[in-house]
């Protein structure tokens, strides 16, 4: 996911804010420098299992969303696009042009490939990679 880092708000904790083709939000840096503002391809992660959502009964635009505080989370609409079989705990969610793997171990069966989620995440990393 291509993102803007628009300001680091606490160098301690490598907290940013960013924005994106779909929304904006903080989350935390988790590169090896330190965090500044810049242009970035990073893969966005949720560190913890999703333990619940919504599955909303029309299609809507995938979103981030997050007040750059911090302290409210980070709201996410996204596409399934794929979901773990047998032992396979991960569901593949679309955001825009990209994709986000969750952790959903309880959740999982509840929806299909097509359907759109909504779900609420305290916080989110960025880890940059090079192209």
């Amino acid at each position: 996911m291509r993102v803007e880092i628009t300001r680091v708000l606490d160098a301690t904790t490598a907290r940013v804010a960013f924005r994106c083709a779909v929304g904006q939000a903080s989350g935390h840096w988790a590169g090896r420098a330190p965090a500044a503002p810049g242009e970035f391809d990073v893969e966005l992660e949720i560190p913890e299992e999703i333990a619940d959502w919504t599955v909303l009964g029309a299609p809507a635009a995938g979103s981030i969303v997050g007040d750059i505080s911090g302290q409210a989370g980070v709201s996410i609409t996204a596409t399934v696009g794929g979901v773990g079989e047998g032992d396979d705990t991960v569901v593949e969610l679309r955001l825009g042009s990209d994709i986000l793997l969750v952790e959903a171990p309880a959740r999982r069966w509840e929806v299909s490939p097509g359907e759109v989620v909504a779900l609420h995440v305290p916080s989110v990393r960025l880890y940059p990679y090079d192209l």
